[in-house]
């Protein structure tokens, strides 16, 4: 987990939070550092806790739950 400053072309800068998650690279940009450094340390809490997959939670489709339901 890192977080870098990333300088965009119209001049405005941003930070990207990037992470390894379930052996895929992962990132997220953050508009203010101190939100960025937030958010890493809340990936190292859920990662120390077994929790970082809950990081996705709500992101899977309607389509996607109801065939995992009906294999159940």
């Amino acid at each position: 987990m890192s977080v870098e400053r990333v300088e965009r072309q119209d001049g405005t800068v941003v930070w990207r939070v990037r992470w390894r998650q379930a052996g895929q690279n992962r990132s997220k940009v953050i508009g203010r550092k101190r939100d960025a450094e937030a958010f890493d340390a809340e990936l190292r809490r859920r990662r120390r806790m077994g929790e970082l997959g809950l990081l996705d939670a709500g992101r899977e489709t309607l389509a996607e739950f109801g065939q995992e339901w009906w294999k159940l």
